[in-house]
């Protein structure tokens, strides 16, 4: 279980390419993503985000503070859009939309997208790394993706994950978790011991 200071933001290609039942596996994943990390507000914020070729902000880090209603909300309200993909324009909204509060924690954006954009993204991937220090993980699934594409998008080439099978992204959810959560503090862990060697022991939340 993930647990610190972190923002995570979650923005999904809901495009025609990939086709409704193969967006149904990507919601999938996201709700498995989610469910590995310590969601409250003083440690995991989430947000997620839809696109084609407009963008959607399902809702934002202030909205949930725990990760079972932030999942019944993907659930309920993540629906297959249709239309292109502009991933540029989604990446300016989640820059001016979603990363606009509390500095003081590590910010990560995982792009989930299937084939090339049809707009640039260069300007406005480097915006959210440079200006407001975002970490972008870039997920390329499905056959049409290519590594220049998501190279684009992405922190560095170990922020890209090429996932060729919609069936296979399951398998990439630990290896993204520990991307996006980073070095994690034994903190919490050593003030677990000290509570049990001189309190009544609480299991914790994770």
């Amino acid at each position: 279980m993930c647990i610190k200071r972190l923002d995570l933001a979650i923005l999904v290609d809901g495009s025609s390419s990939i086709g409704n039942h193969r967006f149904r596996r990507c919601v999938d994943f996201v709700k498995k993503l989610i469910s590995s990390f310590h969601v409250q507000r003083r440690f995991v914020r989430v947000a997620v985000a839809l696109f084609s070729t407009q963008p959607h902000i399902i809702f934002n880090f202030k909205k949930y503070n725990n990760r079972i209603s932030a999942i019944r909300m993907v659930s309920s309200r993540v629906r297959f859009l249709r239309g292109g993909t502009r991933t540029g324009l989604a990446l300016r909204k989640v820059a001016r939309r979603v990363f606009n509060s509390r500095r003081r924690a590590r910010r990560v954006l995982v792009v989930i997208t299937n084939g090339r954009s049809q707009d640039k993204v260069t300007a406005a991937a480097n915006y959210l790394k440079r200006n407001l220090g975002v970490k972008i993980i870039a997920l390329g699934t499905g056959p049409k993706t290519n590594a220049y594409y998501l190279r684009q998008i992405a922190s560095s080439r170990s922020h890209v994950f090429n996932i060729r099978g919609f069936r296979s992204l399951h398998s990439v959810v630990s290896k993204v978790k520990r991307k996006a959560c980073g070095k994690q503090r034994r903190y919490f862990r050593r003030k677990w011991i000290l509570c049990c060697e001189t309190l009544i022991c609480i299991p914790p939340p994770w």
